[in-house]
């Protein structure tokens, strides 16, 4: 039996009855999935470190203080406008402390992480504009880029658990 439509108000009206229940459906479902997608993370973040953690993390951190104890010799090598020494430095014994500090940032717990992250950051653009300023012979930006380095690396230390601190 064919049906005759006596305008298109009656057709749409007819499509509509028969997918409504198909568009409720797919709705419900995207919701739920989304509602799931959405849900608390199934592990449970952890608050504190293990022992293993920070032994892991102490390893890492030797080379990291190395470098800060070495930081006064490169004030001095700037302040006496000694460029080459100053080049030595960066790019000695300091030259893998980006290296080291990514390590240790990765080890931290994630509430701890993205700023360990910025002064990581931090520490290595100002050593590199203190890379710049003795390419140029600029010893204020020198002096300027290095007590920033020194805040940014103490920072950074403060950041990171110290044995005392395991669950």
């Amino acid at each position: 039996m064919v049906e005759r439509w006596k305008s298109s108000s009656e057709v749409r009206a007819w499509v509509m009855r028969r997918l409504r229940p198909l568009v409720s459906l797919l709705l419900a479902a995207a919701v739920t999935l989304g509602l799931v997608g959405c849900g608390a993370p199934s592990e449970k973040e952890t608050a504190t470190y293990s022992n293993e953690q920070i032994a892991q993390i102490q390893t890492r951190l030797q080379p990291v203080q190395q470098a800060r104890e070495r930081l006064p010799e490169l004030e001095e090598a700037i302040e006496a406008r000694r460029w080459s020494d100053v080049e030595s430095l960066i790019h000695g014994p300091l030259g893998k402390l980006r290296r080291d500090m990514t390590y240790i940032t990765r080890q931290l717990l994630p509430r701890d992480r993205e700023q360990a992250e910025e002064l990581a950051d931090r520490v290595f653009d100002d050593l590199e504009r203190i890379d710049a300023a003795a390419k140029s012979a600029d010893r204020g930006s020198a002096v300027t880029n290095y007590g920033r380095a020194e805040q940014a690396l103490e920072g950074f230390l403060d950041l990171v658990p110290q044995p005392d601190e395991a669950a």
